[in-house]
């Protein structure tokens, strides 16, 4: 398990403090810095805790008023991530409270200590996820930028592509996101496939979805579209309708042939013409890459967002592309994906398609359905590339063939919960991006004597 996690805990009444207190002493992934059972002791001791997660209970600050706790929230929380506790007088102030910077959570009282301190747990892991270092895909930071103040600083941005379908790349996006909210990274999981295969695996509607974001362009719109499964993992769905997909792309299409058009001269046919052929070539942002900054700009932020992008060469592949981090690229190790991912390489990095321009260092290749009889090995895989193209991405994951992954999606659970060799190829991804996360996650549940709390909820 990776180092115990630092928190700060304040409870109205020094035998909610103590209940509390307990329960964190049997848990041996805290180590609690700080306690605070009065108003007091809070105001004095979170400032200087150098607590990772704290959970805060606004009973202690109501005689600050609302103003004043609110200030004390953004000012003086000592760089800890918070969890507040409110009581149901304080419910109407929750909205201005999930505002707050710092603020990743508000819980109503009464609450079980059990279940918080999981969700204390789940935070700090988040938060140190997004402030490690990124690993060789931050070089695509610099060379792909966002708009300025749309970015979250250490988030990581997986688009998950193949040369074509088949190889499990769904399967690989899916179970990625499902791994890292098991450990307690807050991750957003996104289709931008038609029809939707993310959904499709985990057992969810068809909406809602984002095609209610491309409608209104509101941030209300976009947070309602998001889906939960299993009370742990953030999902977006595609449009789910290839009609309004078409649109969406073709939309982006004539925005961008209208700003050509503006600098052009000659004939209205010519102008036309020429304005659609360099919006084609173009690989200026449209909506579906501002719906990627707007993702990733929400709060609480999300230390990852896993995009599973369809194997075509469309505005839904390539504008999600433009915002990632890093490039997932799976293959199976056959004869005929090694010669699609030279292709597919050859277009990612800008040699075939202008339009694309990914470092070559922020792209990865990952091995699936791997067996001992595969006609290629992993290290052959890769040196076919290499021989082609004169560079390879790395190998970072080899993830083994195994039926009871198909068996697990039929019953619409993420195979990483049930077959422990997948679940130990995507813990490859895992360790490679995130090397803080070490072992197994904790069970969602806390062993007391002979009992378990099941913990459940957001």
């Amino acid at each position: 398990m990776s180092e115990k996690v630092r928190i700060f805990l304040s409870a109205a009444g020094q035998e909610a403090l103590t209940a509390l207190y307990g329960t964190a002493l049997q848990d041996p992934r805290f180590s609690v810095v700080g306690l605070a059972p009065t108003a007091e002791l809070l105001q004095a001791q979170l400032p200087a805790s150098a607590a990772e997660a704290a959970l805060v209970d606004a009973e202690l600050l109501v005689p600050l008023g609302e103003r004043g706790i609110l200030e004390f929230l953004q000012t003086r929380h000592g760089g800890a991530a918070l969890l507040v506790a409110i009581p149901p007088a304080l419910e109407p102030l929750r909205g201005a409270l999930l505002a707050l910077d710092r603020v990743r959570e508000v819980v109503a009282k009464p609450y079980v200590p059990g279940e918080v301190l999981s969700r204390l747990w789940q935070i700090a892991q988040s938060e140190r996820a997004m402030k490690a270092s990124l690993s060789p895909a931050a070089a695509l930071r610099t060379e792909i930028s966002a708009p300025a103040g749309t970015v979250a600083v250490g988030t990581h941005v997986f688009a998950v592509t193949a040369s074509k379908g088949g190889p499990g790349k769904s399967t690989v996006a899916v179970n990625l996101a499902y791994r890292l909210a098991q450990h307690g990274v807050r991750t957003l999981l996104v289709g931008f496939d038609t029809p939707d295969a993310v959904g499709i695996q985990l057992g969810l509607p068809k909406a809602p979805n984002m095609g209610a974001w491309f409608r209104s362009g509101s941030r209300e719109a976009l947070i309602g579209a998001i889906q939960r499964k299993d009370g742990i993992l953030d999902v977006l769905l595609s449009p789910n309708d290839p009609i309004e997909a078409a649109r969406v792309a073709f939309a982006d299409l004539i925005d961008r042939a209208a700003r050509f058009a503006a600098g052009l001269s000659g004939s209205p046919e010519a102008v036309v013409r020429r304005a659609v052929e360099q919006a084609l070539a173009a690989a200026d942002a449209g909506r579906i890459a501002r719906l990627v900054d707007e993702v990733r700009s929400l709060h609480p932020p999300y230390a990852a967002v896993v995009m599973d992008l369809p194997p075509t060469q469309t505005e839904w592949n390539i504008q999600p592309l433009m915002r990632a981090t890093a490039v997932l690229l799976v293959a199976e190790p056959s004869l005929a994906d090694q010669v699609n991912a030279i292709e597919t390489l050859n277009i990612l990095t800008g040699v075939l398609d202008p339009r694309y321009r990914v470092p070559r260092q922020a792209i990865y290749l990952v091995l699936n359905r791997v067996t001992d009889r595969d006609p290629l090995t992993p290290q052959a895989f890769r040196e076919g590339i290499e021989a082609a193209l004169g560079w390879a991405p790395p190998v970072i994951a080899r993830i083994p063939h195994d039926p009871e992954v198909r068996r697990a999606q039929i019953a619409f659970v993420p195979p990483v919960t049930k077959v422990d060799a997948f679940r130990e190829g995507i813990d490859q991804i895992v360790a490679f991006f995130f090397p803080n996360l070490s072992g197994r996650p904790p069970a969602r549940g806390l062993q007391l004597g002979g009992i378990r709390i099941r913990l459940g909820g957001r």
